[in-house]
């Protein structure tokens, strides 16, 4: 007989069990878990998907402000296709791109 469990469950025991044993933080372990939602492919993975690219982005721009750019870069490559195409429109809107607004970051500490 196969046993099946979600991979949203799965990774929301991990979650509970790395803050259990105080190996992770709760922002961190929220993160793992909504990661499930996106892997399990649920109803729920492309609000999350959103979610979680906008905490990307505001990394990759923090990174950039402190003069990170191995972070900012790193922080990117975690942005999910539709979400990339939806912050390029977003920034085009503004008259701008998101390697000007990174540049921006970078020069002004992140203030506007």
């Amino acid at each position: 007989m196969a046993v099946t469990i979600s991979v949203t469950i799965l990774l929301a025991i991990v979650a509970i069990l790395l803050i259990r044993a105080r190996r992770t933080t709760l922002g961190a372990a929220v993160i793992v878990w909504l990661s499930g939602f996106t892997t399990a492919g649920t109803g729920l993975a492309d609000p999350v998907n959103t979610f979680l690219a906008a905490v990307h982005l505001r990394e990759a721009l923090t990174a950039a402000a402190n003069q990170r750019p191995a972070a900012a870069l790193a922080a990117l490559m975690h942005i999910d296709p539709e979400s990339w195409t939806a912050i390029e429109q977003r920034a085009a809107l503004l008259g701008s791109d998101l390697v000007d607004l990174l540049a921006h970051a970078a020069r002004t500490g992140g203030t506007p």
